[in-house]
Formats: C-alpha cells, structure tokens, sequence
C-alpha cells in the first residue's frame, strides 16, 4: 500500500490511514474470531435506559 500515492479525497484518503492503524485489529478477528459484541450490547442497553430515565427525579413521576 506504500506505493500508492496519497487520494486527493479527504475522506477516502482518512479512511485508508485508519484501516492501515487498525490492520493488527481486523485481522486478529479471522484468528481469534473474538469480538466485543456483547459489551457493546451491554453499553446500548445502559445508554437506552439512561435516556429513558433523563429527567427523572423521584419515582412519582
């Protein structure tokens, strides 16, 4: 990929860095087949009741 030059589109161009950043990351998923699924599941559930509880102040309401 070092031979390329640089893509004269931002976007494209911030995308081809941040895959070169996490290439150890991606291709340990075909090794390990590990993922953080289930705490990212966890994570939205808490976030979801969080927004459902905002503003809440006493059990009354």
């Amino acid at each position: 990929m070092d031979s390329f030059p640089s893509c004269p589109i931002p976007e494209v161009a911030r995308l081809g860095r941040a895959l070169r950043k996490w290439k150890e990351a991606f291709l340990a998923y075909f090794d390990t087949g590990a993922t953080n699924g289930g705490t990212e599941a966890i994570n939205g559930l808490i976030e979801l009741h969080r927004r459902i509880a905002r503003g809440l102040t006493n059990f009354e309401n």
